[in-house]
């Protein structure tokens, strides 16, 4: 056997090595990119809950005869906080959603680029396999 042939043999071995790690790469990010979906997809479910609910309870209408001086003072400090509160959450899980979002397109690119590396690793295999083939006839 030629050593050239085992050259050739040597980096065959190789290629598919690095496609099998290329694509086990490529697998978790892509798991990766579909938790981070998931969860992004979870929080805008919980805003619009939230939202809606927020609507439904600022349209509620006080009875002002029943809430009079101290204890009307006493609900709105209370709703005013409640409102705060619930703006600033949602404020906060839109956030954490977009950071979700940016790390998505992130572990995108890692996945492509390695499901790239893997077509220019497929076409190296078949160079390599041709040369082979022609050292194996010789």
């Amino acid at each position: 056997m030629s050593s050239n042939l085992t050259t050739l043999r040597a980096q065959r071995h190789s290629i598919k090595d690095g496609i099998n790690f290329s694509r086990s790469e490529a697998n978790s990010w892509d798991d990766k990119v579909n938790r981070l979906q998931h969860s992004a997809n979870q929080l805008e479910a919980s805003i619009k809950k939230m939202d809606a609910t927020n609507r439904n309870i600022e349209s509620l209408e006080v009875d002002k005869r029943r809430w009079k001086g101290k204890e009307e003072n006493k609900f709105s400090d209370n709703y005013n906080v409640y409102q705060s509160d619930v703006r600033s959450f949602i404020t906060r899980t839109k956030d954490s959603k977009n950071i979700i979002e940016e790390e998505i397109i992130r572990a995108e690119t890692k996945r492509d680029n390695y499901l790239s590396g893997i077509d220019q690793l497929n076409r190296s295999l078949v160079s390599i396999e041709s040369q082979i083939a022609i050292e194996e006839r010789k």
